[in-house]
């Protein structure tokens, strides 16, 4: 039997369409990321039951009319140009000049850039009316001496923040880019460490929520449910179960106080500007052990290695750069880091098992036998 991803890929494929990465919502329904011949975004969702999907695609091009919404066999729903019929907002910000959709999770969230002629770049993020509290909240909350989007504005009746634009370039570009250099990378590898402490030392004055082991824990377990849900662990649930299992021993330990967390914190969400580093999308942000943070970057610059974004020697040099940066970390952290990579290893394979085009590379991160 086929899985959701291999149906949507086949449905997408005639219509000149490439996956990037599909949004597991249950076993039955997916939402979509794919990219045109041009490099243009197009948005969509795919539902196992035809019904359903014939219902929510005659309610979306209710909401919006002349958007190029289209229902293609296999049950893919096409949602072009912002089209959604929960989040109006992003529709509405695309008719400006100068408006280009940038991520859109359909019914869930959107950014989108508006770069007016002659006018400043602004971000928009439009999100559910009742994640917009968790939004500010989360652009709220800054370390000092860390670059962070400014709020510029708040629409409450399209659910929507506009933020400033950071200069710089992300983590993740310079690691692909073969003109910079490998001395650059370990400086900026090291100003990202530093960075990271500096946010993880933050007094925290907001109502943030706690993550702790066992919240992390059970994310990377939904993943791995999920993935299982769509047929992408093949025979190997019971390993990547006892993987968790062993991340869970190693995180058995106390931690210390709990700090600041990003919570989300990889090469994508590191602007760099000069010798100054700016973080993006604090909407995760919560308190817990400081471990995390610094698990997921880490196990990020490897995958970027097994992607063939860089070579491993400078993912290498760049995560020792970068630990270098945050500065010495008690021995009792050590454990700890490596129960939170463990389990980042698995939610990463579980969660690009959904993305065709690096699904193999992130499966690298655990061993063979596990998917």
């Amino acid at each position: 039997m086929r899985s959701a991803v291999e149906i949507v890929t086949e449905a997408a494929a005639g219509e000149g369409l490439a996956v990037v990465k599909a949004i597991p919502r249950s076993p039955d329904h997916l939402g979509v990321e794919l990219r045109g011949p041009d490099g243009g975004l197009v948005a969509g969702q795919w539902f196992r039951d035809r019904d359903q999907a014939r219902s929510v695609s005659a309610q979306t091009r209710r909401a919006a009319p002349g958007s190029g919404v289209r229902l293609l066999t296999g049950g893919l729903l096409l949602q072009p140009g912002g089209a959604d019929r929960k989040l109006s907002g992003v529709r509405r910000l695309t008719e400006s000049d100068g408006a280009t959709v940038v991520a859109h999770r359909p019914e869930k969230r959107a950014v989108v850039r508006l770069a007016p002629p002659g006018g400043e770049t602004t971000y928009v993020k439009v999100v559910r009316p009742r994640r917009l509290e968790a939004t500010l909240r989360g652009a709220q909350v800054t370390g000092t001496g860390i670059a962070t989007p400014q709020v510029r504005a708040v629409d409450d009746e399209l659910a929507a923040v506009t933020f400033d634009a950071l200069p710089g370039r992300t983590l993740f570009d310079l690691l692909g880019d073969p003109t910079v250099t490998e001395d650059r990378i370990e400086k900026v590898g090291n100003a990202v460490g530093e960075a990271v402490r500096r946010l993880h030392s933050t007094v925290v004055t907001a109502d943030l929520p706690t993550h702790d082991a066992a919240a992390e824990l059970a994310v990377a377990r939904r993943w791995a449910g999920l993935a299982a849900d769509h047929g992408l662990l093949g025979a190997h649930l019971d390993t990547v179960h006892g993987l968790l299992a062993s991340a869970e021993a190693d995180l058995a330990a106390a931690p210390g106080p709990p700090v600041l967390l990003h919570r989300d914190l990889h090469d994508k969400q590191l602007l760099i500007d000069g010798v100054a580093v700016g973080m993006l999308d604090f909407d995760l942000a919560a308190l817990g052990d400081p471990a995390l943070d610094l698990a997921n970057l880490l196990t990020h610059l490897e995958l970027r290695a097994r992607q063939e974004r860089c070579s491993a020697d400078r993912a290498h040099r760049c995560a020792a750069a970068v630990r270098a940066g945050y500065g010495p970390v008690p021995q009792s952290w050590q454990r700890r880091i490596a129960g939170y990579e463990l389990a980042t290893r698995v939610r990463l394979a579980c969660v690009y098992a959904f993305r065709p085009a690096h699904a193999q590379a992130a499966a690298q991160l655990v061993p063979a036998t596990a998917v």
